[in-house]
């Protein structure tokens, strides 16, 4: 192509706007689009205002619920660890020994290996 070829090109612009398009564009796009229905807003009830607060509310519960279950009640183990050296050695020895006559080591085999519901 030749220089002249260009510059006469890029002088013409290829796009044309009809004859009094602008002048009736607005009136003609209104008249195309639906007429807008205004709804009212739905009213918003109590319990949808608090449910976030409820549920935060029982999230802080059960966490503090879990926390006492696996961290445990200290208090009541160290009482536990205090009332077993209360204790003196006949004491437990004697715990035992009743409990060892209680169960002769054969009933104990054959309970342990011989169950049927076992």
């Amino acid at each position: 192509m030749k220089k002249e070829d260009i510059d006469q090109i890029t002088k013409t612009n290829p796009f044309k706007v009809p004859e009094a398009y602008f002048e009736n564009f607005s009136t003609q796009l209104m008249s195309s689009l639906p007429d807008v229905v205004k709804e009212e807003p739905q009213e918003v009830k109590l319990w949808q205002k608090m449910k976030p607060w409820v549920y935060m509310a029982a999230m802080f519960i059960g966490m503090t619920l879990m926390i006492k279950i696996f961290i445990g009640d200290t208090a009541s183990m160290e009482k536990g660890v205090l009332a077993s050296k209360d204790l003196s050695i006949s004491e437990i020895d004697e715990f035992y020994a009743y409990y060892q006559n209680q169960f002769d080591t054969q009933d104990l085999h054959e309970s342990l290996f011989f169950d049927e519901d076992f």
